[in-house]
């Protein structure tokens, strides 16, 4: 629904993990045999502080039998040698022995294509610490991905993270983070760990991994957290398509007035996200073309330009109808309204000239009326702050508008979630910080 992705484990048109096999053999090179390195007698009189590796008799013992069955050996040939792996891990007794073991078990797995090998080779590999500082980012994303893969999504969350704080940004793996993070049954955690990411990497978590999530809360019933993600979609994506989809989501989850839903429709419209026949019919119909017909005659114009609503239907004929028979009309009395609004007591006399003003496009004038019908009282504060701010933004009063869109905080506070994104879209106040190292959380 509205453009959101699926999950990625129920799509996987790709596997996440594709091509790890060859892309580990690659970064890893032939795995280095201990044999005529660390015999017995030089295990036993070996110092410890002289920095080569540390390999006790029995590991070497344990290693040189399944390496026998490993060298000169391509891919099924190395059948034989999977046996005496379970020996080789139960001999291990410190870090060194710890990573030959995992680098000969990833090169099995490699040869008999045996993922669960390779998984338990390169996480041997990382525990040991050991391995080549460079290579730490790239195989913690083998690790996460290869439990990804498994349904281990304890060690997935562990080992995407890892790659994260290490500054793995490829192969989307925000996306693969949150999913791993949804198959432990902690989507909220997910949820915060990726928005942590966000306001960290900016663009550098991918619009899939953001509409993933918007899709999460949504699909949830998060209402608590809908708005904010739908704002944090187009804060960094904005394009036609991410306003539109996030718009729609915030019409379908709140029960918005079509007063309240007027002024998203208004911004859809400022960000070229009115796209379907629907988007221009509640448009039209929340405008309402006998009340503000400067404003509803040119949007039927414009989605009847694109192709988007058909000029014989019934109900754009009408609109179109009674739009054109009251433009000139509301245009004329504009400053009437203004002079009684300033001369009466009552705010809803400023709210209607206001509302009118802004329907002819003369903004400065709405800006006044909606300030008028706040200081003789107005009770609906969040409606005439929303729409004040919005005349401010078409004037480019951007601090002013900000101010007041922040001050919306009642059922109008979804959709000033969204203009404030607009705003500091259209002023350049997104940041977009290069990525950088972030501590995750365990997972539970």
């Amino acid at each position: 629904m509205f453009g959101l992705p699926l999950s990625a484990r129920n799509a996987k048109n790709r596997p996440f993990a594709s091509g790890v096999a060859m892309a580990v053999a690659l970064a890893c090179g032939t795995v280095v045999a201990v044999t005529g390195v660390a015999t017995p007698a030089y295990a036993k009189s070996k110092k410890k502080d002289d920095g080569k590796p540390d390999y006790g008799k029995a590991f070497v013992e344990a290693y040189q039998a399944a390496n026998e069955l490993v060298e000169g050996k391509q891919g099924a040939e190395m059948e034989p040698a999977r046996a005496e792996l379970p020996k080789v891990i139960a001999s291990v007794t410190n870090d060194d022995e710890r990573s030959a073991a995992g680098q000969l078990i990833l090169n099995v797995g490699i040869g008999l294509q045996d993922k669960e090998l390779q998984r338990q080779g390169i996480i041997m590999q990382l525990e040991s610490g050991k391995l080549d500082p460079a290579r730490i980012p790239q195989f913690s994303y083998f690790a996460g991905s290869l439990s990804w893969e498994a349904d281990n999504f304890q060690d997935a969350v562990t080992y995407f993270n890892k790659a994260i704080e290490a500054g793995y940004t490829g192969d989307n793996i925000e996306l693969l983070l949150l999913e791993s993070y949804v198959g432990l049954g902690q989507p909220t955690a997910g949820l915060d760990r990726i928005a942590a990411l966000v306001k960290q990497r900016g663009t550098g978590v991918s619009e899939d991994t953001i509409r993933r999530a918007l899709q999460i809360v949504y699909e949830g019933g998060m209402k608590d957290r809908i708005a904010d993600w739908c704002a944090t979609l187009v804060r960094y994506y904005p394009n036609a398509q991410a306003w539109n989809t996030a718009s729609n989501v915030i019409l379908d989850s709140y029960e918005l007035s079509s007063q309240e839903g007027l002024n998203l429709y208004r911004l859809m419209r400022r960000t070229d996200a009115l796209l379907t026949a629907r988007d221009y019919v509640e448009y039209i119909s929340a405008a309402d073309a006998r009340r503000m017909a400067n404003e509803v005659l040119p949007v039927a114009n414009e989605g009847i330009a694109k192709g988007v609503l058909e000029p014989g239907d019934v109900f754009v004929e009408e609109a179109l109808e009674v739009a054109g028979s009251r433009v000139e009309s509301d245009r004329a009395e504009a400053g009437a309204l203004g002079d009684e609004a300033r001369a009466s007591d009552k705010p809803v006399t400023a709210r209607a000239a206001a509302d009118n003003f802004f329907a002819i496009g003369d903004y400065a004038s709405a800006e006044e009326m909606y300030q008028l019908a706040l200081d003789k009282g107005d009770t609906d504060i969040g409606r005439i702050k929303m729409r004040m701010a919005i005349a401010q933004t078409e004037q480019d009063k951007w601090d002013e508008a900000k101010a007041n869109f922040e001050a919306v905080t009642d059922a109008n506070a979804p959709v000033a979630k969204m203009w404030l994104a607009y705003v500091d879209v259209e002023t350049g106040a997104v940041a977009q910080p290069a990525p950088a190292p972030a501590e995750a959380p365990a997972a539970e």
